[in-house]
């Protein structure tokens, strides 16, 4: 007889939501209520010339830097989510998975 083990549990879905980052640090996800697990989550700069700054922390603004047209990863992590542009109207994507 085979057994099979799982590390995390299956991912059903992705969210999938479009956001304008600006100049200044805003929520782009709060963190996950509890019972809910925030498997994977990505984060895709959408601009071609604008970098955005990824803050994984409700508070501050030094961060992870994306360059255009760069995706960002992370998983497991259930925390809140801001961003900040060095230009206005900047578009971000983000697809995360919760169980």
């Amino acid at each position: 007889m085979s057994h099979i083990n799982i590390s995390t549990p299956f991912s059903r879905k992705f969210v999938h939501a479009d956001f304008t980052a600006g100049l200044t640090a805003a929520n782009l996800v709060a963190s996950s209520v509890p019972g809910e697990r925030r498997i994977s989550t990505l984060i895709q700069n959408k601009s071609a010339t604008a970098t955005i700054t990824l803050i994984l922390n409700d508070t501050g603004s030094v961060g992870i830097t994306l360059p255009p047209a760069t995706l960002f990863s992370i998983d497991n992590y259930a925390g809140t989510i801001r961003i900040s542009a060095d230009a206005a109207s900047t578009p971000i994507h983000i697809a995360y998975s919760i169980v």
